[in-house]
């Protein structure tokens, strides 16, 4: 999802070319005893490691988004927050690009 919005603002710069930074922060809130899986959907080992939140909210760092920013970095480093928060280090973390390339295959 967070590529998606940073997708929808990257082409908004281009649109009304907006020049200034933007400052970007995501905020999850009352996911204490959410889980997260670790790794990519289609490895066959996914969902084996469940690893819940004990934070009731999980609020990332601010952000500062250049006009030239890359959505698909961005949206990786909000990830890996995520992925921190609930325990979890760089090799299990799915590669975003991996996870866009199950979304656009045909069902």
């Amino acid at each position: 999802m967070p590529l998606s919005i940073l997708k929808v603002a990257k082409a908004l710069y281009g649109l009304v070319d907006i020049r200034t930074d933007l400052r970007l922060r995501q905020d999850y809130r009352n996911v204490a005893g959410f889980v997260l899986p670790s790794g990519h959907p289609g490895n066959p080992f996914f969902g084996r490691e469940l690893r819940s939140s004990e934070s009731e909210h999980i609020v990332s760092r601010e952000i500062h988004l250049s006009p030239d920013f890359e959505p698909e970095r961005v949206a990786r480093e909000l990830a890996e927050e995520v992925y921190t928060y609930f325990g979890y280090g760089a090799k299990e973390i799915p590669r975003l690009e991996d996870v866009m390339v199950q979304e656009s295959e045909p069902v």
